[in-house]
């Protein structure tokens, strides 16, 4: 049993849905598919954020504290005072740094996608 084109279902291979949306855009077959997200999941969502985001100054400083502390450490081991220590600063703060960044791209996503 043969369908002509007008007859064809969803699934055969010549249908098409070409449908214009209010934006403009056309889409060529192609479905949009409209999540609906639960409120408390949005909610719980955000929370994880917050806390996520409330977490970046204390990586900032545990990262400076422990690169700070080795480079002590390693300063007594080899003799070297101070050198170290200043070298696993600068170590500790990019990498406090580098934290804070990661914080700052994650919420530019976030605020971008809505």
């Amino acid at each position: 049993m043969q369908q002509s084109p007008l007859e064809s279902g969803e699934m055969s291979q010549g249908a098409r849905s070409d449908t214009t949306h209010p934006s403009g855009v056309t889409t060529h077959g192609l479905k949009r598919e409209v999540v609906v997200i639960d409120p408390i999941a949005q909610k719980t969502k955000r929370a994880f954020q917050g806390l996520q985001d409330s977490a970046v100054g204390l990586e900032f400083g545990v990262s400076v504290v422990i690169a700070l502390a080795f480079g002590v450490w390693l300063d007594g081991q080899a003799g070297t005072d101070p050198w170290f220590m200043f070298v696993f600063l600068g170590i500790g703060l990019a990498a406090g740094f580098r934290s804070i960044l990661r914080a700052v791209r994650r919420a530019d996503k976030a605020a971008a996608h809505g």
